[in-house]
């Protein structure tokens, strides 16, 4: 029997996602170098999706530590949009020091996952301080 292999870019892309609001992903494509799918912010509004493509390999994607860094963020809803509501110097995040906390937030700034309107690349979703 085969194991299933784990996604991380799937686990990561739940949790920004779900950080800037999304209710539901639906994937649509992946292979090494992309991943792709449809962003849903509120399943009876057809108007409220938004296609996206991110272009990382699987190994590149950002860690456990920037996950649990989304999973405050999105609990404690430390998010307006896109930015975070307080420096990141300022966060409590129980089991992460400063230099970790530091660390996966440098992570999370560096993602750029491409929006897609009509087939083109239009924008970008990114967090930032």
């Amino acid at each position: 029997m085969k194991k299933s292999k784990v996604n991380n870019r799937q686990i990561f892309l739940e949790a920004f996602f779900s950080a800037l609001g999304a209710r539901e992903i639906l994937w649509i494509f992946q292979d090494e170098a992309c991943i792709a799918g449809t962003v849903v912010y509120d399943p009876a509004n057809p108007d409220e999706r938004q296609d996206f493509i991110w272009y990382i390999e699987e190994d590149k994607t950002p860690g456990e530590d920037a996950r649990t860094l989304l999973n405050h963020l999105q609990e404690y809803n430390l998010l307006h949009m896109d930015k975070l509501k307080f420096p990141v110097s300022a966060l409590v995040i129980p089991g992460m020091n400063a230099q970790t906390k530091q660390k996966a937030f440098d992570e999370l700034t560096k993602v750029q996952v491409s929006t897609v309107d009509d087939g083109e690349e239009s924008g970008y979703y990114r967090i930032h301080e």
